[in-house]
């Protein structure tokens, strides 16, 4: 997280993984997803030519198109606030 946002992170756990299908690019993957905590404030755009922009969303207001893998877990019924 810090080479990527600047922020450090503590209390980093595993959440769950996703089976992902990319069809139209003939890829699989499998997508770990982690939690952690921050007592950092804001992200900051470490590689401008790989990412342009870091935004916060609510979980219940994601932006479309959503992301495959994230699709995914969220179609598992997935619950942000269920993880301890």
């Amino acid at each position: 997280m810090k080479e990527e946002t600047g922020l450090k992170i503590t209390d980093v756990r595993f959440v769950t993984a996703t089976n992902d299908i990319f069809i139209k690019e003939d890829k699989h993957y499998v997508t770990i997803f982690m939690s952690a905590k921050s007592s950092s404030g804001t992200p900051v755009i470490m590689e401008p030519d790989k990412c342009t922009v870091w935004n916060w969303f609510s979980w219940d207001e994601l932006p479309e198109p959503l992301f495959l893998p994230l699709k995914n877990l969220i179609q598992t019924n997935f619950n942000l606030f269920d993880q301890k």
